[in-house]
């Protein structure tokens, strides 16, 4: 078919006047001519330059307006412009400089972050040992799109290093937050057995950037191993127990001067750990001399009275203390020329020693350097137990709990002598008597000489021991601990009693640890490695665990705050109300992951009855770890 040469004046060069409403005219009266034209490449180029124009200019308005209402942007939204939105440098001044941000992405939706900011002056040279001491005032620029140094012990990330300057924090805010909006904020103090670990431990990104309301995240950098917890007769005289501890106190300190110029509310702090991370933050609680620089605390598998915490002085901690002084070459310099030796040798020789120390005490569980009782007016005045039998903590709302298989991480699996189940408590607890040890064996059968034990163990290439030993350690060393903080917190139901939540985590991730010790931290945070698993029970129950966790960090109570994706989640019962024992079950029997096809239910209330005698047990003897 052959057109004639149209006359189409809207499409001729020479016309700059022309306007869509003439072009559509045109197309009416002669659509053959206008089709022609339509084919004409520099046509076709114009107008689909013309009609991405259009959808760019409508996504935006459009994404402006879901951004001014939630907060959040669209998938399709954030598609078209993720190219720019890393450009994008958040700047905040605070006391001791001004620090330049970056912008992370979880899923498709961005936070902002500041990476590295120093809360403490350095602790090499002479500050190497001390309490930590205040940042100067200043007004340097500073660069804060990447990890600060992590705090001597154990091995680097590969984004993260070791170094002296290590007392930093890390931000993180939901996308928008400005100065002085006053948001929720929520500090989160890293597990690794006092000895371990950094702060970018937890994916707190991913933590701020899916709550339906804005918050503020932070992650906290404090000193380990020895140079954060060396304990002895001395260091006490020298006034330098538990500065792991007082690192964390120095960064709430800074929160309390510092977050409203990142858009914080300074008034609404929950403080939030896991393991060691949760001991420290029963530690925080239970001190009292001081105001509270937090409205909530979150607890997670640990509490002020988890595992041992002895006074300064105890035999093995001076034993310890020896061995260290022997790897340093300090064992036989004056005592008052002890400190003054330690800070003047290298680093690497001070991390060696602890980290040798720590190995030769690993097996047994009887780990060095571990935070203390250091007497009136320190950061634990006296023993935990007694403190909450005294109710003398902050009276702030808690949400904690345990993992079925707290203990499966930490004993050996090929263990199967009866003998070495007896031996390790003996260890352990030195102050065990033969009735208790009558009454261990009693409470946990062993399976080798009862057959109907529950301990039985039939999983090939494991002990016959293990099953029941790490269930005895995990609930000595954390599920007993936990019950404590909720028992105490909130049984009495008194005025005064804030409220508390407790959950036990159930899902089993592999064959032979089970729902272990520290498994429940990327549901919590609803992590990719769990958004992106091929069973929609797992994504199901980490929407449950942070819509619980975000609406607690908001409100200071768990079923608050119920909107967005998980707005019709159960109601969580608080424990010890009218005296219920209550706690919420998460995906009790889902063994996915570990390989089986049971999804298990995503979350139920029930009274905390699982355990109960064995709990019943290790709190008539919780004293003997905190005594000599």
């Amino acid at each position: 078919m052959r057109f004639s040469k149209p006359s189409f004046l809207p499409f001729a060069k020479s016309s700059r006047k022309a306007n869509i409403i003439t072009v559509f005219r045109h197309a009416r009266r002669n659509p053959r001519d206008f089709v022609s034209r339509l084919w004409c490449p520099r046509t076709i180029a114009k107008s689909l330059v013309f009609l991405s124009g259009l959808v760019v200019i409508g996504t935006a308005i459009a994404e402006i307006l879901l951004y001014i209402r939630t907060g959040k942007n669209s998938r399709i939204g954030t598609t078209v412009i993720n190219p720019f939105i890393p450009l994008a440098r958040p700047s905040v001044q605070v006391h001791q400089g001004i620090y330049r941000g970056g912008t992370a992405k979880t899923g498709h939706v961005f936070v902002e972050r500041f990476l590295g900011i120093p809360y403490a002056q350095t602790t090499g040279g002479y500050n190497r040992f001390m309490p930590p001491v205040k940042m100067m005032a200043g007004m340097t620029k500073h660069d804060a799109r990447y990890w600060g140094h992590k705090c001597w012990g154990g091995p680097d990330g590969p984004d993260q290093r070791s170094g002296d300057d290590c007392l930093n924090i890390n931000i993180w805010r939901t996308r928008g937050v400005k100065e002085n909006q006053n948001v929720p904020v929520v500090v989160y103090f890293h597990s690794g057995s006092f000895n371990f670990g950094s702060g970018a431990e937890r994916d707190i990104a991913s933590f701020v950037a899916w709550s339906v309301d804005p918050i503020i995240g932070i992650s906290v950098n404090y000193r380990v191993g020895a140079l954060g917890f060396l304990s002895s007769n001395l260091t006490a005289e020298e006034g330098i127990l538990n500065l792991g501890l007082k690192d964390q106190a120095a960064a709430l300190e800074w929160v309390q001067e510092n977050i409203r110029m990142f858009g914080g509310n300074k008034d609404r702090v929950t403080i939030w750990g896991s393991s060691a991370g949760a001991h420290s933050v029963g530690h925080h609680l239970m001190k009292i001399d001081v105001p509270a620089h937090f409205q909530g605390a979150i607890m997670e598998s640990g509490a002020p009275t988890a595992r041992a915490v002895y006074p300064y002085n105890h035999p093995l901690h001076e034993e310890q203390y020896k061995r260290f002084l022997e790897l340093t070459g300090t064992a036989d310099i004056p005592d008052e020329s002890k400190m003054t030796h330690l800070r003047s040798i290298d680093i690497e020789t001070i991390v060696a020693a602890s980290e040798s120390v720590f190995q030769q005490y690993s097996a047994s569980l009887r780990w060095p350097f571990q935070p203390v009782i250091d007497g009136p007016g320190g950061m634990i005045p006296c023993a935990p137990l007694e403190s909450w039998k005294a109710r003398a903590y902050h009276k702030v709302p808690i949400l904690t709990g345990f993992n079925t298989n707290e203990g499966s991480m930490f004993v050996d699996t090929a263990v199967d002598d009866p003998k070495e189940f007896d031996e390790f408590f003996q260890t352990l607890i030195p102050n065990f008597t033969e009735k208790d040890m009558r009454e261990l064996n009693e409470l946990y059968p062993d399976p080798s000489k009862s057959p109907e034990s529950k301990y039985t163990e039939d999983r090939p290439g494991v002990g016959k021991q293990y099953k029941r030993l790490a269930r005895a350690y995990g609930d000595y060393a954390y599920i007993a601990p936990v019950r404590h903080t909720a028992h105490f917190a909130s049984a009495l139901d008194r005025p005064d009693d804030a409220a508390v939540w407790m959950y036990q985590f159930d899902v089993n991730q592999t064959v032979i640890r089970g729902s272990n010790h520290g498994d429940q931290g990327e549901y919590v945070v609803y992590s990719p490695n769990v958004r992106k698993l091929p069973w929609s029970r797992h994504g199901a129950i980490g929407e449950q665990m942070h819509g619980y966790w975000t609406s607690f960090v908001i409100s200071g109570d768990v079923n608050e705050v119920k909107k967005g994706r998980v707005k019709n989640r159960s109601t969580w019962a608080q424990y010890g109300k009218r005296g219920s024992s209550a706690k919420m079950v998460f995906g009790e029997h889902n063994n996915q992951r570990a390989g089986g096809k049971d999804e298990g239910a995503l979350t139920e209330n029930r009274p905390d009855l699982w355990g109960d005698a064995e709990g019943d047990f290790w709190w008539m003897r919780t004293i003997m770890s905190e005594r000599i």
